[in-house]
């Protein structure tokens, strides 16, 4: 085998080799993104049941932890991109009110382009408190719209995302989130990138062993048949 021949083998070997280790990292990146999902679900059903409590009452409310309070409203509403319970796109429509709350109200269509309902004046609510999203360098780059505490003067750092509608006639639609509806897909996921990783490394070793038995033959002799000449 030429050198050339010979290096372009080495290379093939080592970036599959090097592509099999990325794959063995993604697998137990994903292993452990389904413990932490396992644990998320967990303590989505143990926060999500039960009676609610009351805002008002908790120091230090949680995530996803059901609660009820009452709401004065304060300004207009704000509609961020946002989906429905059943994944249609549309808007989000958020709500503020005198004490520092922000209530997620629920979903409209996108054909509700003018939608401006707000709150009539003071509500009693019930839903799950959230956490304000982060902004990823991603999304400001992009320019995708997050609902922020910034958006809204004085509020605090979570909002409310309703499981029932405001009031009677709101044409927000609440998007209940049910632990009963999350999937833990991501043991399959690393399964899939082990696989990857597996077929990298075979592929490398039949490569390195092609190469092997071409150095161990070396190249092959021709005969006097070959060149063309007369062996008798």
């Amino acid at each position: 085998m030429t050198g050339i021949g010979l290096n372009r083998r080495l290379a093939a070997v080592l970036s599959l080799a090097l592509m099999g280790l990325v794959c063995i990292g993604l697998s137990w990146w994903q292993l452990e993104r389904s413990a932490w999902k396992n644990g998320l679900i967990t303590r989505l059903e143990a926060l999500s049941t039960g009676h609610p409590q009351r805002l008002a009452n908790l120091s230090q409310p949680q995530e996803f932890q059901k609660v009820t309070g009452s709401c004065t409203s304060r300004e207009g509403t704000r509609l961020y991109p946002g989906a429905s319970a059943m994944e249609k796109m549309g808007y989000h429509v958020f709500s503020s009110c005198e004490n520092g709350l922000v209530l997620n109200r629920g979903y409209i269509p996108f054909t509700e382009t003018g939608f401006d309902q707000p709150l009539p004046g003071h509500v009693q609510f019930e839903g799950q408190v959230r956490f304000w999203p982060e902004m990823s360098p991603l999304d400001r780059w992009i320019g995708t719209r997050r609902p922020q505490a910034s958006d809204f003067s004085g509020a605090l750092p979570y909002f409310i995302q309703l499981n029932r509608p405001a009031f009677a006639d709101d044409r927000a639609l609440p998007v209940t989130l049910d632990p009963r509806h999350l999937q833990n897909n991501h043991k399959l996921y690393a399964i899939q990138w082990m696989s990857f990783a597996v077929i990298a490394f075979v592929i490398a070793v039949v490569i390195a062993l092609g190469a092997r038995r071409k150095q161990w033959t070396g190249p092959k002799t021709k005969t006097g048949a070959d060149r063309g000449g007369d062996l008798s």
